[in-house]
């Protein structure tokens, strides 16, 4: 099964919100917006009301700094990345999955016309050719997957605690049935958090 996906700076928006809220630094960060507010409320108009302002100041920039920094930083990311802007193909192998781009390592589109790399390279053939466009290529093994999880209309594949492969929904419609049935066959259940049906 093969499909292709090109995420925008919304999706990794989305991703980065994802694992800062559910990672310590976010938990963290809601623990304290919490206790702030709460002190906020229980100190309102027994404290001078500059007191109580400044709490509530303190719990809107807490709140607000993440989602500023993480849409900025999913922007710029998106960018400078040649990588991450230009599509992604994924094939679902015996293996694992297949990641490859059509950028080259310097940051320039592959060509993927064998008949346009003979016309500007010499070549003995149109596999020659082909391979001269040197796609990069990743395999991430099924046991090396250290979860799966859907959130609203994403599917996270990671392959660490921190990165993931992005697959918005709307981008796998026509596989995600399949692809559900080999992520179930080939990953071990504890590491599934699939949510759509």
């Amino acid at each position: 099964m093969k499909f292709d996906v090109q995420i925008n700076h919304k999706d990794l928006y989305r991703y980065n919100m994802y694992y800062i809220f559910t990672s310590r630094h976010g938990i963290i960060a809601l623990f304290f917006a919490a206790m702030i507010l709460a002190l906020a409320i229980l100190t309102s108009g027994k404290i001078d009301t500059i007191y109580t302002v400044m709490y509530f100041i303190c719990v809107v920039i807490i709140l607000l700094y993440y989602p500023i920094v993480l849409y900025v930083k999913a922007k710029t990311t998106l960018r400078l990345s040649p990588v991450l802007s230009a599509p992604l193909h994924y094939e679902i192998t015996e293996e694992g999955i297949k990641v490859s781009t059509d950028v080259q390592e310097d940051g320039a589109v592959a060509v993927q016309d064998a008949e346009a790399v003979q016309e500007t390279e010499v070549a003995q053939d149109a596999e020659e050719a082909q391979d001269a466009a040197a796609q990069q290529t990743a395999i991430l093994p099924w046991k090396a997957i250290y979860k799966v999880v859907t959130v609203k209309d994403t599917l996270y594949i990671f392959s660490s605690q921190v990165n993931a492969y992005i697959l918005p929904r709307e981008q796998i419609e026509n596989v995600y049935g399949k692809l559900f049935e080999s992520l179930r066959q080939n990953v071990e259940d504890y590491r599934l958090h699939l949510k759509w049906k």
